[in-house]
């Protein structure tokens, strides 16, 4: 089975992105990996993201292909948790989005820091809180918020 409903990017037909927020545990308590958009894409930072593909079978198998292409690590036995609700927005290219976020803990046999695509240009790890100072959009400070209280239960 394949995702089919993937949008155009119209208001009536949002196009369907992924979001996953990688966690590890660290001094401080858990830190997420943040990822900064190249300028040409906003240069704003965020989790890892991208569009759901017609040949992803599932949005956690989009989740793990976008994962896997934007920081090189490949996190297949990894368990990913569902981080509802779903979102829908406008985004900064004025396309509808409807978004659907995970998060998942960074495998500890991973390198500490993630190969980016070109899609990015600097990487952190952060605390919540830090990582919640450090986004633009107050739907990703709401996610962190949701990340947050996952983590505690």
């Amino acid at each position: 089975m394949h995702v089919t409903d993937l949008g155009d990017g119209s208001r009536d037909a949002p196009r369907l992105l992924v979001e996953v927020w990688l966690i590890r545990p660290g001094q401080s308590g858990p830190e997420v990996l943040m990822l900064r958009r190249v300028k040409e894409r906003g240069r704003f930072w965020q989790g890892v993201s991208g569009k759901v593909e017609p040949g992803d079978s599932s949005l956690t198998a989009a989740a793990r292909r976008e994962v896997s292409e934007e920081t090189g690590c490949r996190i297949a036995e990894v368990p990913f948790e569902e981080l509802p609700p779903e979102q829908t927005f406008e985004g900064l290219d004025g396309v509808w989005y409807r978004k659907r976020s995970f998060w998942a803990q960074w495998p500890e046999e991973a390198p500490l820091e993630p190969t980016l695509s070109e899609e990015h240009d600097a990487s952190a790890w952060l605390t919540i809180p830090a990582a919640r100072e450090r986004v633009q959009l107050p739907a990703y400070r709401d996610e962190l918020d949701r990340l947050a209280t996952a983590l505690t239960r």
